[in-house]
């Protein structure tokens, strides 16, 4: 089923006077042949025209309409009033983009001048008929043309991308001068370009026009949403991811049995909550407008899995090239049932990225307990980073006439003995729980960057086995923080501690958060240092 598009070929002057324009050398073939395309392909088609252009027989009986204007402002204005009249506008003709501030009334009276006077005529930038239609009619497809004599592709992209983020296009055409007939650049919305030949940006134009894009229907988030952990968790990754992207790209993380949350359409506002995308009605039920690929980060989206959609280009981040990939055999519009369609069907055949082309990629991200094997080797900083005030009362008990017991130390552990659940140190003696819960006194017992993991319980049977302890901790336990690697959320007792890697991968797991009050409770002394870091002792003067 064709739509109602409107098309303007040829040159739109400026008039100088009655009679006199100030117009280009171009007659619009190139637009009259696109005209003739759509309406070949069962769009009703209006040509907007100057009233001086002439049009071909045929544009005539295949056009709809014929709207015949006398300069730009008439141009413009008519644009302003039929914005919300058409699916589509397509802004092929040749508009002056300077126009005289007081055009005479009348002719220019030249029988009052002689050869060779002088006068001046003060100028202005004519009003864009293309910078107003999306304002009026944001659901319409908007198709743009920039021509500039670039001295690249580069050149003539950038150029382009200011045309469309003035304008708010689907896509802006941008060629020189020298390859109008041959050769276009695609600026699309999404910073996608497209290079093509004529016939095939013809071809762009009508999948731009019959795209079907799905419908936000917002609703609130409830109170029992803002207060579920599932969701809670699931905004601080997304926070996190959004300060990876440079500019475009997107993320689903899944919310349980509320939904998943993703970033808001084009970044304008915070995390989105979407409760469901039905393919059915083409709509997004979420509790704000939701980033225009919600209804493919839907169809890809599995419990347990983030969603990641990224664009070529995009620096220091690794595609999963394990991940089996389904590729689109063409550009695909973001947001509409086309692209939605592809990821269902690429997803449910078991693929686990889908490529994009000249645009990016959507990949499964896992999220993944912690391997503890490997944590302190991908984050030494977090494991074994300390105050030199620490590192002077270890040295004080070092060697071998003291028995020290390093808590969590991974392999790398320091003390003479260790007692780690997850793994085992090289250079210590391995403790089990039942060895520590039945020694008479360890000389010191001491976590680094991590006695936070540890219960109460475990706290305090510890403290029973020594007369000497140290450890830093947080003096306040943070209720967010959020980095382009790292999101922890506090829930209650616990936070949650969220770590991305180079590839998108997710570490989770959980830690207590213990404050100031808790540790004075259990007789521990409490030494603020840094911003919000603390050491905790007992039996020691610790001093900055």
């Amino acid at each position: 089923m064709g739509k109602k598009v409107a098309i303007s070929c040829g040159p739109i002057p400026a008039r100088l006077d009655s009679v006199k324009f100030i117009t280009n050398r171009f007659k619009g073939g190139l637009a009259f042949k696109t005209a003739a395309y759509l309406a070949n392909k069962g769009h009703d088609v209006t040509i907007v025209v100057w009233k001086f252009t002439a049009i071909p027989a045929d544009i005539r009986e295949l056009a709809k309409d014929i709207v015949q204007v006398s300069d730009v402002f008439e141009y413009y204005d008519w644009f302003v009033a039929h914005a919300k009249d058409y699916d589509a506008f397509v802004m092929a003709a040749a508009v002056a983009n300077l126009t005289p501030a007081n055009p005479y009334k009348g002719k220019f009276p030249s029988h009052n001048y002689k050869p060779g006077d002088e006068f001046d005529i003060k100028f202005m930038i004519a009003p864009r008929a293309i910078d107003t239609i999306k304002a009026v009619n944001p659901r319409t497809c908007l198709i743009g043309y920039k021509l500039f004599d670039a001295s690249s592709d580069d050149e003539l992209i950038e150029i382009a991308r200011h045309t469309q983020a003035d304008s708010k296009a689907n896509i802006i055409f941008a060629n020189t001068p020298q390859e109008a007939k041959s050769r276009k650049l695609a600026v699309m919305a999404d910073n996608s370009v497209v290079a093509c030949n004529f016939d095939e940006h013809m071809e762009l134009i009508d999948r731009a026009i019959r795209a079907e894009f799905f419908k936000s229907v917002i609703q609130p988030i409830s109170e029992e949403e803002k207060n579920a952990p599932e969701v809670i968790s699931a905004i601080a990754l997304v926070e996190m991811f959004e300060k990876t992207f440079p500019g475009f790209g997107t993320v689903a993380v899944p919310a349980g049995d509320y939904g998943f949350v993703t970033t808001a359409r084009g970044h304008k506002a915070g995390p989105v909550l979407v409760r469901s995308v039905n393919f059915k009605t083409k709509s997004v039920i979420a509790t704000d407008k939701a980033t225009l690929n919600a209804p493919t980060l839907a169809a890809c989206i599995k419990l347990g899995k983030v969603v990641v959609h990224r664009h070529f280009g995009d620096a220091d981040h690794v595609v999963l090239d394990h991940m089996t990939t389904a590729w689109a055999d063409k550009y695909l519009f973001p947001g509409t049932v086309e692209e939605a369609d592809f990821a269902k069907e690429s997803f449910g055949d078991g693929f686990e990225k889908l490529g994009l082309p000249y645009h990016g990629y959507v990949a499964l991200a896992p999220i993944c307990p912690v391997d503890w094997e490997k944590y302190h080797s991908t984050f030494p900083e977090k494991y074994f980073s300390i105050p030199d005030v620490f590192q002077k009362v270890l040295d004080q008990y070092s060697g071998s006439d003291y028995e020290t017991l390093e808590v969590g130390g991974n392999e790398n552990a320091t003390g003479r003995y260790a007692y780690d659940p997850f793994v085992k140190a090289k250079n210590s003696v391995n403790l089990t729980w039942d060895d520590v819960c039945g020694w008479d006194n360890f000389d010191l017992i001491f976590a680094r960057n991590a006695v936070n993991y540890l219960t109460e319980a475990e706290i305090k049977e510890l403290l029973e086995h020594t007369d000497k302890f140290i450890s830093n901790t947080f003096l306040v336990p943070p209720e967010k923080k959020i980095t382009e690697s790292e999101a922890a959320i506090r829930l209650g007792t616990q936070i949650r501690h969220f770590l991305r890697l180079p590839d998108d991968t997710v570490l989770a797991h959980g830690f207590y958060a213990y404050d100031k009050a808790f540790w004075e409770s259990l007789g521990l002394d409490v030494t603020p240092y840094g911003k919000n870091s603390a050491i905790i002792s007992k039996g020691l003067t610790i001093g900055f």
